[in-house]
């Protein structure tokens, strides 16, 4: 492995060849791991960083792309990602797994299988600690926020981003964000969510819920009463905005890396509740930046809202303070400024080397960029397949769309890669019809057998 390694460093004829070359790859380009993804490049300028979602490397892969010849290190940042691409990576190259949360015991090892480990909070990794990994494995680089694009409105602002939501002056707008696709176990506690709306609404608190994320609309006929409003919102282009709508944010989930929605929404000044979950404890200053609802109980979340709601002076403070934590510790420019000690890790455990010719030093906090949605990813991929993996990443939130029985959105999405991708016509047709009429087809195809087999009995 170590002779490996130094023959792909001495093919290097780069003017900036020692300046170490790291492939990370997030499940995705519009979720948690692919803003972090795009933060670590942005700001890590010492290391040339490319990255290449899932969806887009399997493509690639496919067309015989060989990554593990290009990289120095690779980064696979979820579980998802490490089943599918370790057995590539892993052995093969100096590569590091994420330890984001464990909801299923089978994914521990899975996690914990790189050279370096990612941590994303001192609760799991003192959890990872007390199940016998070494700590000098794992480096914690903490979820972030970008303060720029989340940022507390002014009242004009505020105005708006709730009438654009249909929000009245005297509802008091409860937030949820996240996907259903993540809700493994019913981890994200949704409905402890409603049970928390039901039980201020009848303390006579005027109450909306704003749920931003893709696939609740089942959860919310289903736990919701009828007579309590909400405003549902699969995507937003301006997430900041729904944020900034909200007068409280409650985070009732059961299990947790981060959460990243509570940063977000501490950042537009929000006074958030949260169960001690993920990184809670190491984000939110109990009763100073936030409220820590240890109990987990629906009713808590309702009381200490009607309090809050009762004293603005308290919630005016908890709204800059809020703020203030996260711009002085949870900005992405100060949390992933630990990740070239990560892959520097990674490399040293893989290769034996702990003098290695690849220079790790630099530079970590340089100016933002306009956004992270301009960083470059992707950009390694052969110019000749680089359309067709475009297709598959864009691909990837149609199909995720239709999983989670969102047909509207993703139908919506699909006939925008049409004319995004008119070669592609044909397949996103046929999934159109699947998603609207599989169904169908696959009750006919029943009722055939059913028929088929009366008649051959008799």
């Amino acid at each position: 492995m170590m002779m490996g390694m130094v023959v792909v460093i001495v093919k290097r004829v780069n003017p900036i060849d020692l300046k170490p070359r790291i492939l990370l790859v997030p499940d995705w380009l519009q979720w948690i791991t692919g803003t972090e993804s795009k933060a670590i490049a942005a700001y890590n300028p010492q290391l040339a960083c490319d990255v290449v979602p899932m969806a887009a490397l399997r493509e690639a892969v496919r067309h015989g792309w060989r990554p593990e010849q290009e990289f120095d290190v690779v980064h696979l940042l979820t579980t998802q990602v490490v089943q599918e691409f370790g057995p590539r990576f892993l052995r093969v190259v100096p590569t590091v797994t994420t330890m984001h949360h464990v909801h299923d015991e089978a994914e521990v090892p899975v996690d914990t299988s790189g050279d370096a480990i990612m941590t994303v909070c001192s609760s799991w990794e003192e959890e990872m600690v007390q199940r016998g990994i070494p700590r000098e494995k794992m480096v914690r680089v903490a979820n972030g926020v970008d303060v720029e694009r989340f940022h507390p409105p002014s009242a004009a602002q505020r105005r708006v981003a709730r009438e654009k939501l249909g929000i009245q002056p005297p509802e008091v707008a409860v937030g949820f964000v996240g996907k259903k696709g993540s809700d493994n176990f019913g981890r994200k506690g949704f409905d402890l969510f409603c049970a928390g709306l039901k039980s201020l609404s009848d303390q006579g608190i005027p109450c909306v819920a704003v749920v931003l994320g893709s696939g609740w609309q089942e959860d919310m006929k289903k736990y919701l009463p009828s007579q309590l409003r909400r405003v549902h919102r699969p995507f937003a282009k301006n997430p900041s905005e729904v944020y900034q709508a909200m007068d409280v944010y409650w985070v009732c989930s059961r299990i947790e890396g981060g959460p990243v929605p509570l940063l977000e929404a501490m950042a537009c000044g929000i006074p958030c509740i949260a169960r001690p979950v993920g990184m809670v404890e190491d984000v939110v200053e109990d009763g100073v930046s936030g409220t820590i609802a240890r109990s987990g109980r629906p009713e808590e979340f309702a009381e200490r809202t009607v309090a809050l709601m009762r004293d603005p002076e308290k919630r005016e403070a908890v709204s800059r303070a809020a703020r203030a934590r996260i711009e002085s510790n949870f900005d992405w420019k100060l949390t992933v400024s630990s990740t070239p000690r990560l892959y520097r890790k990674a490399w040293e455990n893989f290769t034996g080397l702990k003098n290695g010719p690849l220079n790790w030093e630099g530079e970590s906090r340089p100016g933002a960029p306009s956004s992270l949605d301009s960083v470059k990813t992707m950009a390694q991929i052969p110019q000749e397949i680089r359309r067709s993996c475009l297709f598959q990443e864009d691909l990837n939130m149609v199909h995720e769309l239709f999983r989670v029985r969102n047909r509207a959105t993703g139908s919506v999405m699909a006939l925008g890669l049409m004319g995004k991708y008119p070669e592609k016509g044909p397949q996103l047709l046929g999934l159109l019809f699947n998603a609207w009429f599989g169904g169908v087809r696959m009750t006919l195809g029943r009722w055939k057998s059913q028929i088929l087999g009366r008649n051959k009995n008799e």
